[in-house]
């Protein structure tokens, strides 16, 4: 599964109102080789379990042991531990969270969580150095290693939190080819799940070249694109679903949409929780999987002794 910047806005959002002032990281440990548990502590409140993973950050309910080794987890134990959770940001419309901590002599780290390709953690001093990272990177537009300050990446698109009709209107005289749902996607990056939900809603056939749209159609577009971004982002008119494949969680949804109710789902009682759901749900597939291979490791050295 994969988080789209909408559903990550609404993840952060959730999680900023959660963690108030007062928690702290009381200790973090190693999940996959590409996640940490993160465990707040506050004096007064509940525990929260925050999974930071190159897939996702979200509040889980699990408490997960160690499947595999991570490269981070020493590094994020001496950076992070004590630290108090000053604030989560996400980068515009991108798949892309930072979250400051403040230790109480003020030493402030800054961990940078990317959610696309491979997915990236990173931990940064104030000035944005990086201290250590998942994966380093060196390609044409950026290059991430330890000693280096943190860039991002280059935009793709219109933010879709901040597109206007004139945007829209624009892009259309541009796309040449392309039909109306590949002119959403790529436009203002919305992922096709809710790319197809939009041309329903606006009532606009999705094969229909994206050129000859009409002003009308156009501003139909782009209000429920605003009205949709607004539902799944700041949780309005949420109906969290689990999309199904037998016993298995496959994907989370915030809001029911067409497809999805061609779908095997059930209901969950918020997407927090749906998203809990299928990510953990990956990372378990992982532990279960190297149980096997150990187990047939095991079983070889076995046969070979007899």
């Amino acid at each position: 599964m994969e988080l789209s910047g909408i559903e990550l806005r609404y993840l952060v959002n959730e999680i900023r109102s959660r963690v108030t002032s007062g928690y702290y990281v009381s200790g973090i440990n190693a999940i996959t080789k590409s996640s940490l548990l993160l465990k707040l502590h506050h004096p007064t409140e509940e525990d929260i379990m925050l999974v930071l993973s190159a897939k996702g950050v979200w509040i889980t309910r699990l408490r997960f042991k160690p499947v595999e080794e991570n490269s981070l987890e020493s590094t994020a134990q001496k950076e992070l531990e004590r630290a108090k959770l000053d604030s989560i940001e996400q980068a515009g419309s991108e798949r892309i969270v930072s979250m400051k901590f403040r230790h109480p002599d003020s030493r402030v780290r800054v961990v940078v969580c990317e959610f696309f390709g491979e997915g990236n953690l990173a931990i940064c001093d104030e000035s944005m150095q990086i201290i250590t990272i998942l994966n380093p990177i060196q390609v044409r537009h950026r290059t991430l290693g330890v000693g280096l300050r943190y860039a991002y990446p280059p935009a793709r698109g219109v933010d879709v939190f901040e597109v206007t009709l004139d945007q829209l209107l624009a892009l259309r005289n541009e796309a040449k080819n392309l039909d109306v749902l590949r002119w959403i996607g790529r436009g203002i990056s919305m992922p096709k799940k809710f790319v197809e939900e939009v041309a329903k809603r606006a009532g606009i056939e999705p094969d229909k070249p994206a050129a000859r749209l009409t002003e009308e159609e156009v501003e139909k577009i782009h209000s429920t694109v605003k009205s949709l971004v607004n539902d799944v982002s700041a949780g309005k008119n949420h109906q969290p679903v689990v999309i199904m494949q037998g016993d298995k969680p496959l994907e989370a949804l915030p809001i029911m949409t067409e497809e999805a109710a061609k779908a095997s789902t059930k209901k969950a009682a918020s997407y927090m929780e749906a998203v809990d759901e299928v990510l953990s749900s990956e990372i378990l597939d992982i532990g279960r999987s190297s149980k096997t291979v150990e187990l047939d490791r095991q079983i070889a050295v076995l046969e070979h002794d007899l």
